[in-house]
């Protein structure tokens, strides 16, 4: 994390001090703000001197590194009396800067790199809370399903079943067509063989005006199974 002042990033060394020629950059860079001049300051040299004989921090107050990267590292309540030196709204500025970067090193606290990015994960985040909302009302839709098949007893015809799956008898006799789950001769719906084994369909002998009949009916269970099934292709 890094302190940013307006369009100022202000580097850091190793232990956490700052670099007071970035920060002299970001007050405006004026001659007579220079660290240099600040550092000669009577004032300064008793904070610094104050500072070393507390044996608060074994960390030294201020370091001169030299090379690309090199420059005036300080410690935070330098920093804070450096900027107060350039003045009282500076110093503000400032105090504001290290609050927020302190705020975004707590622990569970993202702060993302920039709005687009923001924006990105607000979209995630209402997609899944769309999908969470679907499922559960999904889920709710196939509890009351079970609710109400749970009350029923015995079987039913295709017309029958597709009554209380809200759609016509044509059209559910046809999707099971598709998902071969019931089949055709010529004559009526016959019922493939793996949807008797598990009791999701039976035949019956009824009597039609033309002699008896066999009649692929609908279980309590087999009802259940499609409306799990038709859902998952709503969905």
């Amino acid at each position: 994390m890094s302190i940013v002042l307006g369009n100022t990033t202000v580097r850091m060394d190793s232990v956490g001090r700052f670099n007071l020629n970035d920060i002299h950059t970001a007050a405006g860079g004026e001659h007579h703000h220079k660290p240099s001049f600040w550092l000669r300051n009577k004032k300064t040299q008793e904070i610094i001197t104050d500072r070393l004989k507390s044996g608060i921090s074994d960390l030294t107050p201020v370091v001169a590194t030299r090379g690309r990267y090199g420059g005036t590292y300080v410690i935070k309540t330098l920093v804070y009396s450096y900027s107060m030196w350039v003045s009282a709204s500076f110093h503000n500025q400032v105090v504001d800067a290290y609050d927020a970067m302190a705020r975004a090193a707590e622990p569970g606290h993202i702060l993302p790199s920039s709005l687009s990015k923001l924006y990105r994960e607000l979209a995630d985040l209402h997609d899944e809370n769309a999908a969470l909302k679907k499922n559960l009302e999904g889920a709710d839709e196939a509890l009351r399903f079970h609710s109400k098949v749970g009350d029923l007893k015995g079987t039913y015809s295709i017309t029958e079943a597709a009554h209380l799956l809200e759609m016509s008898g044509q059209a559910l006799g046809l999707w099971m067509d598709s998902k071969g789950l019931l089949y055709k001769m010529g004559g009526p719906w016959l019922a493939k063989q793996a949807m008797l084994n598990e009791g999701y369909l039976v035949t019956r002998m009824v009597d039609r005006n033309n002699g008896l009949r066999q009649q692929v009916r609908v279980t309590a269970k087999g009802l259940l199974y499609l409306h799990r099934r038709l859902k998952r292709v709503t969905a």
